[in-house]
C-alpha cells in the first residue's frame, strides 16, 4: 500500500467532518481546521472558538493551567502545545461532537481599538505596514485605519475580520457565548457546570 501524505490525510479529515461528522450542523470547515481558530481541551470536553483581539490567548493560558499542562516561555509554545482539529484523529473528531462549545466575544469597538493599537498603530510589525494608519497611534491613525477596513472587508487579516466571520459554526450553536467583559460572571459557572471545577471569578 502506498503511504499517504499528510496533506491528502488532512483533505479527507476535511471532507469527512463536512460531509459525515458534522454533517448538517452549519459547520465552516475552513475556520474549525484553520491553525489558530479552534482549541480543544479534552480534560474539560470543551471546544473553545479562538476569536483574535478578544482575549483568546488569555483564555488559552487559563484553561491550559486549569488542565495542568505547565508553563509557556511564549504565546508561540502555548499555541504549540494546544490541541487542534487538524491534530486530531478521525475517531477524536468523532467524539468532539459530545463536547462543550465555547466562544468569547467582545465590543467590537473595543476589539476594533485593540487590534489597531497592538498591530497597526504602534509601528513595530513590518507585514502592517500597508494598512492606513500605520506608525500613528493617534485618533487620526484610527480614523484612517477604520475606513481602511470598512472599504476592504475582503481584504483583511483574520485579526480584523468581524467575530461572527471567525467563528467555526452558527452562534446559537455554542453551549456558551460569554463576553470578554463580563467573563468573571460568565465564566466560572460554565466550568463548573462542565467539569465540577469550582473557580474563582477574580482568577
Amino acid at each position: 500500500m502506498l503511504p499517504v501524505s499528510e496533506a491528502t490525510r488532512r483533505r479527507i479529515k476535511v471532507s469527512l467532518s463536512k460531509r459525515v461528522i458534522f454533517a448538517g450542523q452549519g459547520y465552516n470547515t475552513k475556520n474549525f481546521f484553520h491553525r489558530d481558530s479552534v482549541a480543544v481541551f479534552p480534560e474539560l470536553k470543551l471546544s473553545f472558538n479562538r476569536i483574535k483581539k478578544s482575549g483568546n490567548s488569555s483564555i488559552c493560558l487559563y484553561f491550559a493551567k486549569l488542565c495542568g499542562y505547565g508553563d509557556f516561555d511564549t504565546p508561540e509554545d502555548l499555541k504549540d502545545r494546544l490541541l487542534r482539529p487538524g491534530l486530531m484523529s478521525l475517531p477524536q473528531l468523532v467524539e468532539l461532537r459530545s463536547y462543550h462549545s465555547l466562544v468569547v466575544v467582545r465590543d467590537p469597538f473595543e476589539r476594533a481599538l485593540s487590534a489597531f493599537l497592538d498591530k497597526v498603530g504602534g509601528g513595530v510589525v513590518p507585514r502592517f505596514a500597508g494598512y492606513a494608519g500605520y506608525g500613528q497611534a493617534n485618533p487620526d491613525g484610527f480614523l484612517h485605519f477604520l475606513r481602511q477596513v470598512a472599504e476592504n472587508r475582503e481584504d483583511l487579516n483574520r485579526h480584523f475580520w468581524p467575530q461572527t466571520r471567525l467563528m467555526y459554526k452558527p452562534v446559537k450553536s455554542f453551549s456558551l457565548v460569554a463576553r470578554l467583559e463580563n467573563l468573571p460572571e460568565e465564566l466560572p459557572p460554565f466550568i463548573r457546570k462542565i467539569s465540577g471545577i469550582q473557580v474563582d471569578g477574580e482568577s
